[in-house]
């Protein structure tokens, strides 16, 4: 047996009573879910913005090891690249040989030179 909804304040309409039944149960149907569509909005844009805020933490965190290993590899290079004066000075301290000195020094002179003549070319 259907429920029926009067409202005493209604004026005689056309309609029969079945329809403004039913158009009764969807407005009342439509008013009760709608705090739950708006709960899945909501929640909706809450799972968009997490995403996003992991996202950028993911991009920053690639870039930030990008830049350490560039600064890494440069001060390698710059650690073990020698250059004359370097080495001259190891092998004074290592040798303490006059002949291995002379070489030492030859090698720096070209060493040097062919430094200078990659800069400025």
């Amino acid at each position: 047996m259907p429920v029926r909804i009067e409202d005493p304040n209604a004026s005689e309409s056309n309609l029969p009573g079945e329809i403004t039944e039913g158009i009764a149960i969807a407005n009342v149907k439509a008013v009760a879910e709608q705090p739950a569509q708006l709960a899945n909005i909501q929640l909706g844009n809450l799972i968009q913005n997490t995403n996003q805020a992991q996202e950028n933490a993911v991009s920053f965190q690639q870039t930030l090891n990008s830049v350490q290993a560039t600064v890494l590899g440069k001060v390698v290079n710059m650690l073990t690249t020698l250059g004359p004066l370097e080495a001259m000075s190891a092998q004074q301290i290592l040798t303490g040989n006059s002949v291995a000195q002379e070489i030492g020094a030859l090698k720096a002179a070209v060493q040097a030179f062919q430094q200078q003549q990659s800069t400025s070319g």
